[in-house]
């Protein structure tokens, strides 16, 4: 069913994105105990986007906007971003399209950013 197909992606989106996680954050330990202690945790981040066609791409932009508005987005503890479906359709944009990647991180609403990019992938149908 759709459902589980859905359920499915999302699993395997998050799966993926914890794989890459454990692969890419081994840290070596500290050389002495006193290292330990003056040097911060690293905590990685995960990102991970949901499939769902058009609502996983505009959520994905709503999600990168508020990262960016944290500052999560330039942090470099954010190790992977992984995607199902729409969510990879949006990280794939996100990562190659200057003017996407512009666009999702600027000032216009995000309703602007959304309707607008949609109108022009409509165009090119």
């Amino acid at each position: 069913s759709r459902r589980a197909i859905l359920i499915g992606g999302v699993l395997a989106a998050g799966a993926l994105a914890a794989v890459l996680l454990i692969a890419f954050s081994q840290t070596p330990s500290p050389a002495s105990s006193s290292d330990a202690a003056e040097a911060a945790p690293f905590k990685p981040i995960a990102w991970s986007v949901a499939g769902g066609g058009w609502r996983a791409m505009s959520s994905g932009m709503g999600f990168a906007r508020a990262m960016d508005r944290a500052g999560i987005l330039d942090d470099p503890s954010l190790q992977v971003a992984s995607g199902s479906s729409g969510g990879a359709w949006f990280l794939s944009q996100f990562s190659y399209s200057d003017n996407f990647h512009a666009a999702v991180r600027g000032n216009e609403s995000m309703g602007e950013v959304v309707n607008g990019w949609m109108e022009r992938q409509l165009a090119n149908v």
